[in-house]
């Protein structure tokens, strides 16, 4: 087991060196990171949405940005747009009318 715990940590130093000798990488988060700025300059909102594990990676970092964080701030505008009560919720009053027009 420990040989399993340890080719996973070595793989994550392998990924984090990886990003470090990536300077297209760093680039491309840094225009990401000016991009989310501006956002928050011009009075916007951020939405996120992704699908399996990033739907929880998308409210996690919603909840993170309407609450404080690791700062006592006031809060960013930030939707999850995979929210589960949401999609639920919409497919509850959609899903049935989009099938029944399909078929």
């Amino acid at each position: 087991m420990q040989s399993i715990i340890k080719d996973y940590i070595n793989q994550s130093i392998a990924t984090k060196q990886a990003m470090l000798s990536d300077e297209g990488l760093q680039r491309n988060i840094a225009a990401a990171i000016d991009l989310l700025v501006d956002c928050y300059k011009n009075n916007n909102k951020l939405l996120l949405c992704g699908n399996g594990g990033s739907t929880c990676d998308a409210m996690h970092i919603a909840e993170e940005l309407t609450g404080k964080y690791k700062l006592e701030r006031p809060p960013l505008a930030a939707i999850s747009l995979t929210d589960a009560s949401h999609i639920t919720c919409t497919a509850n009053d959609y899903g049935l009318k989009l099938f029944l027009n399909v078929v």
